[in-house]
């Protein structure tokens, strides 16, 4: 989705990107994820998924400089009868890009699994815009 960034270049993120493309693509088969690259024209592959627990999961590989990249996690819950949305996040520092991206990844994905539902580390309210484009889903 276009955010008129100007600096956007997605013929550069493609070339940064094709080193990794391999590792990230493998990471994304071996665990079912949804792969989305470049979500709102940000330098990143996301890797998403329902988590176990309810809400959506999120792995990020971003790129931080030329020869660097971090790798963000993230879990939200929505509330929709509240308007909430729950999140907790997590980060590495920034690493080079020829590390060992693959162990990071099945590490934070560990991570992000083993978190506790209600353990969040903020919330968000008034979200009631939601009504307006999205209804309440149930599933059992």
């Amino acid at each position: 989705m276009p955010n008129g960034n100007p600096d956007f270049n997605v013929k550069e993120l493609e070339r940064f990107f094709s080193a990794l493309a391999a590792v990230l693509e493998g990471f994304a088969q071996r665990h079912n994820l949804r792969l989305e690259k470049y979500y709102h024209q940000a330098p990143s592959w996301g890797f998403l998924f329902r988590h176990p627990s309810g809400g959506v999961g999120k792995i990020e590989v971003q790129r931080v400089s030329e020869a660097t990249v971090c790798i963000l996690s993230d879990w939200w819950y929505d509330d929709f009868d509240a308007a909430t949305r729950f999140i907790r996040s997590a980060s590495v520092e920034p690493m080079p890009v020829n590390s060992e991206i693959a162990g990071e990844l099945e590490h934070a994905l560990s991570e992000l699994l083993s978190w506790r539902f209600g353990d969040w580390h903020k919330h968000h309210t008034g979200c009631t815009d939601w009504r307006k484009t999205w209804t309440k889903v149930i599933i059992p």
